[in-house]
């Protein structure tokens, strides 16, 4: 929360992807009242396919931010399900910290805040482009799989067609020979009662 007017700037820099519908942002202000925050929060860890750890000393010193919210979303990087980035806010020590060895932003390493910078604009510009390729990097990686996707399923409905004729000939060639037999039982009982007819004859003679 202490951090809260940097997280508006930055996601004022992210209105470009926003605007192109590539991403949604999500933050735990906007938990309604009345909701379990904890699962809320939870629940979007567990879908973001990025997330954005905000580093500052405030960020470090929150027990619920260090403790519960990071591991988790550390947990979903490690698994490849989701991509971290830490966002460096203000100069604070994080060389020792779980998540100092993903690569953060800015990619100087250079705190939003720092005088190293202009402006923290110019920082959150920079870090919005770096986000914008990652986004891109994504989708491009999330298409190849829904199109890999797509040729297992024309694959198997290629497959699913071919059996379905394949049933429905047998099931055509179970008619005929249903029809033959029929036909043959028919036969044999006719030529059953010629057999019985012409045995009463010679009985008869």
């Amino acid at each position: 929360r202490e951090d809260s007017t940097l997280r508006e700037r930055l996601d004022k820099h992210l209105s470009g992807l926003k605007r192109r519908n590539y991403i949604n942002t999500w933050f735990d202000g906007q938990i309604e009242a009345g909701t379990e925050w904890e699962k809320e929060i939870d629940f979007a860890l567990s879908k973001a396919d990025i997330i954005l750890l905000l580093i500052s000393a405030d960020f470090i010193a929150s027990d619920y931010c260090f403790d519960v919210e990071m591991k988790k979303a550390i947990s979903r990087h490690e698994k490849g399900d989701a991509v971290i980035i830490p966002i460096i806010l203000h100069p604070c020590d994080w060389s020792d910290l779980p998540f100092s060895k993903i690569q953060g932003l800015p990619q100087n390493g250079q705190a939003i805040t720092s005088e190293n910078w202009k402006s923290p604009e110019f920082a959150l510009s920079e870090i919005a482009k770096s986000i914008k390729e990652t986004v891109e990097s994504l989708r491009q990686t999330k298409n190849k799989h829904l199109r890999a996707i797509n040729e297992v399923l024309s694959e198997k409905d290629y497959e699913l067609r071919i059996t379905l004729e394949q049933v429905e000939e047998l099931k055509l060639e179970e008619e005929i020979l249903q029809e033959s037999i029929e036909k043959f039982n028919k036969e044999k009982k006719k030529s059953e009662k010629e057999i019985v007819n012409i045995k009463a004859e010679l009985i008869d003679l």
